[in-house]
């Protein structure tokens, strides 16, 4: 009985090794891609410098203002081409109606930080953050945390994809 089980605790081990090491991989990769900076701190994706602060307090204002209008319609003129023929209608409006009542109105919101996501071809993908300051109608407290997805391809931006959390991420 003893023998015929090792080469199955062999096994379960090695096993157990190979996804510990698999996993260790995934996140350097992971790691590298959203974090690393250059010796000097800069990060090695940054944004395009015509993504400014400037721009991105544009994005958020449009963000908020099309978010608070309470209009689907609106809201959804927010997203780029690509990005609504990728939405289902009936989800948009669903996710956006239950938006709305859980979290009320986004009365202002400050930069935090990005994400680099990646590229495809000439598209590069980044996830801005922001701190949120929510409306008094907000079912999870005056305080949240929100993102928004954007591409740039080397002439202009387009946003693809915003998020808002109650509270720190």
């Amino acid at each position: 009985m003893k023998s015929s089980s090792q080469p199955l605790l062999i096994t379960i081990l090695l096993l157990l090794v190979a996804n510990l090491a698999a996993t260790v991989l995934v996140y350097q990769k992971i790691a590298i891609n959203d974090l690393s900076s250059t010796a000097n701190g800069e990060p090695v994706n940054p944004l395009p410098e015509e993504i400014n602060k400037v721009v991105i307090e544009e994005i958020f204002s449009s963000f908020r203002d099309k978010y608070n209008s309470g209009d689907l319609v609106e809201f959804a003129s927010l997203f780029s081409e690509f990005a609504r023929s990728q939405m289902k209608d009936e989800d948009l409006e669903k996710n956006y109606a239950m938006l709305r009542d859980y979290f009320g109105d986004v009365d202002s919101g400050t930069y935090s930080h990005y994400v680099y996501n990646g590229s495809q071809g000439n598209l590069s993908g980044y996830t801005l953050h922001f701190i949120l300051d929510l409306g008094d109608d907000s079912k999870f407290g005056s305080e949240g945390t929100g993102k928004i997805g954007i591409t740039w391809d080397g002439t202009d931006y387009g946003i693809i994809s915003s998020h808002i959390f109650a509270g720190g991420e």
